[in-house]
Formats: C-alpha cells, structure tokens, sequence
C-alpha cells in the first residue's frame, strides 16, 4: 500500500528522524500508529487534542539505548525489592 501525506506532515516525522529519535521514517510512523491502535483498543475517551499532545510526547521523548535501558530497569527491580523488603518487616 503507497500513502501520500503532505509535506507538513513529511517534514514532522523527517525532524522526528534528524532528532535521532528513530531511525527511519517507517519506525516513526510505526510509532504513532501503535499509539493510536493503544487508544482505540483502551478505549481512549480523550479528545483528538490529548491524543495528539500523546503523540507528540511519544515522538519528542528519546529511545534509551540498551545499556540506559537496562540501567533503567535494574534501578526499577532494586526499588521493588527495597519496597517488599520493608513491607515485610512491617
């Protein structure tokens, strides 16, 4: 299937890219849609501005790179155990 989008819109996701934000226009896109079909499938009950200020939270934040992730996730469990700890010692 070939889309057409306008130039406005091409220029959007071409900053998104140069932002380094994602690497190919198709991933941008990818992106955006998986957070609309979220919406839909949630019943998102917001309005078109919320989802588009979504959007544009999702496409102005940076992807980690794998060793942020997993510093990231490490400091998540950490907290977790830190958190279960100390609930059973209450």
């Amino acid at each position: 299937m070939a889309l057409v989008i306008s130039e406005r819109l091409e220029k959007r996701i071409q900053a998104v890219v140069d932002a380094g934000v994602f690497s190919t226009p198709e991933l941008a896109l990818e992106a955006a849609v998986e957070l609309v079909e979220a919406a839909a499938e949630n019943d998102f009950e917001g309005s078109h501005e919320e989802l588009g200020a979504l959007l544009k939270q999702g496409f102005d934040s940076k992807l980690m790179s794998e060793e942020e992730f997993w510093k990231a996730a490490d400091a998540e469990i950490e907290e977790m155990f830190a958190v279960r700890a100390a609930d059973r010692k209450a």
